[in-house]
């Protein structure tokens, strides 16, 4: 299942697989920006509307941004993980 939306100018998208599919592992703890907690909000609820019997775990350590800044006329695009994002967002 995957999912695509603009929420406050973020262009988010989730894959979501089962936990066969994926390695769990022991997931480090992570405190997100408002922007992409509000986002990760949304889609919890919309996942959990659809699918009652789930649970929806969040694997950030898997995920990755892609950031598109706004400070010249050149366009620019850098790939960065979730934890890198969180950083940067401390400076923004």
């Amino acid at each position: 299942m995957g999912s695509e939306k603009l929420v406050d100018g973020i262009d988010f998208n989730v894959k979501v697989g089962t936990s066969g599919f994926w390695s769990i592992t022991k997931k480090p703890p992570l405190t997100l920006p408002t922007s992409m907690s509000l986002c990760v909000s949304r889609f919890t609820q919309f996942y959990l509307n659809k699918q009652h019997k789930r649970k929806l775990d969040w694997l950030f350590d898997l995920g990755e941004c892609e950031i598109k800044p706004l400070y010249s006329d050149k366009a620019y695009q850098f790939v960065a993980n979730v934890y890198q994002v969180t950083i940067l967002d401390l400076f923004n």
